[in-house]
């Protein structure tokens, strides 16, 4: 039993741990990409030095690891703002999660030491950075809880993400449009997990606090799915606002049929669905599985026009579907087919 009552903990640690371990790998990729952003100091090395090691290759690795273990030895605090002044670049400012995360990083601290019982240090370093910790005392014992460890996941998760999104745009800036599209599809994947306040949180990032975007084709699949999951998450009208401050009419069909489908505009979806399978913008099944048309498919209107115009029901071997849909809450590692307006190749929607 009390291996049992050790588990929650186990299972925070091993998140922090997990991030911890993300972080190490995201400094070596920063240092391994742009090398000039080590120190003069820590860029050299002695010749002896570079006998022993035996390689130009060698060395830089080992320069580069003797760095990322310096950073890791920081606080998680200490080791983004490390980070934000070695890029020149705010990676807190308006990050409404902030508290929270050095709030998680604190506590993994207390479980390793103190076995959860709450120190002055703690404290401290909560209040510093805005956490609420005001009915916490020193001496009280901190327990995971399972609302606790959901709340903890979907922090790393969003922080994580967007870090990653913030270096890579300012690493390689050409590459921004493939940083679009990794985070529209990380999107949609929560949205085909009913992760709908994620997806949203993750979407509005990359649409109004992000300052450059790429291609205006994934911006505005961006603005689709960003729609959809604030609809599919309750707000009909905030949705359909949304999508209504966009100009979609030089937006090819398979948009637009999308734009109408989340602004449950049933009439114009059965009107233009044939023409778009039949240009080969879209397939039948995308009607079948994309998360814009959900609301569409409990519609018996839709339903009906469907059968009437492919020849088939709309609805095929549901318990299958059933089973393909089931979700956990493990939401962000298995990958979801990735279907949307064509580009290059199938992408996301």
């Amino acid at each position: 039993m009390s291996g049992i009552d050790s588990l929650p903990s186990m299972f925070f640690m091993g998140l922090i741990g997990a991030y911890d371990v993300f972080l190490s790998n995201l400094i070596r990729l920063i240092f391994t990409a742009r090398p000039e952003l080590l120190s003069t100091s820590e860029r050299n090395i002695s010749l002896k030095d570079l006998i022993e090691i035996g390689s130009i290759e060698a060395a830089r690795e080992r320069i580069i690891e003797k760095k990322v273990e310096t950073v890791i030895r920081k606080s998680h605090p200490e080791q983004i703002e490390w980070l934000a002044g070695k890029l020149n670049v705010p990676l807190t400012k308006d990050l409404q999660i902030w508290p929270e995360f050095v709030e998680l990083c604190e506590r993994r601290n207390l479980l390793t030491h103190t076995s959860g019982i709450v120190s002055a240090q703690y404290l401290k370093v909560c209040q510093e950075h805005g956490c609420s910790v005001e009915d916490t005392q020193v001496g009280h014992k901190l327990k995971i809880t399972a609302p606790y460890y959901r709340n903890a996941v979907q922090i790393i998760r969003e922080f994580g993400m967007k870090l990653i999104q913030v270096v890579w745009r300012k690493l390689t800036p050409e590459d921004i449009n493939s940083a679009d599209s990794e985070l529209n599809g990380f999107a949609y994947r929560l949205i085909t997990r009913r992760r709908y306040k994620a997806a949203s949180t993750m979407l509005r990032f990359g649409l109004y606090e992000m300052k450059k975007h790429g291609s205006d084709a994934v911006r505005k699949m961006m603005v689709v799915n960003y729609a959809n999951a604030i609809k599919l998450g309750g707000d009909r009208v905030q949705a359909a606002k949304i999508l209504d401050d966009e100009d979609w009419s030089a937006s090819t069909d398979d948009y637009r049929v999308c734009v109408a489908a989340v602004k449950g505009e049933t009439a114009t979806v059965v009107r233009m669905m044939k023409a778009v399978v039949e240009s080969e913008k879209m397939k039948v099944e995308h009607f079948r599985k994309w998360p814009v048309f959900e609301t569409m498919r409990a519609d018996s209107e839709f339903a009906s026009a469907f059968e009437q115009q492919f020849g088939e029901k709309l609805m095929v071997d549901t318990e299958a579907r059933l089973a393909d849909t089931t979700t956990t809450d493990d939401d962000d590692v298995a990958g979801a087919e990735e279907v949307g307006p064509r580009q290059n190749t199938e992408t996301i929607h």
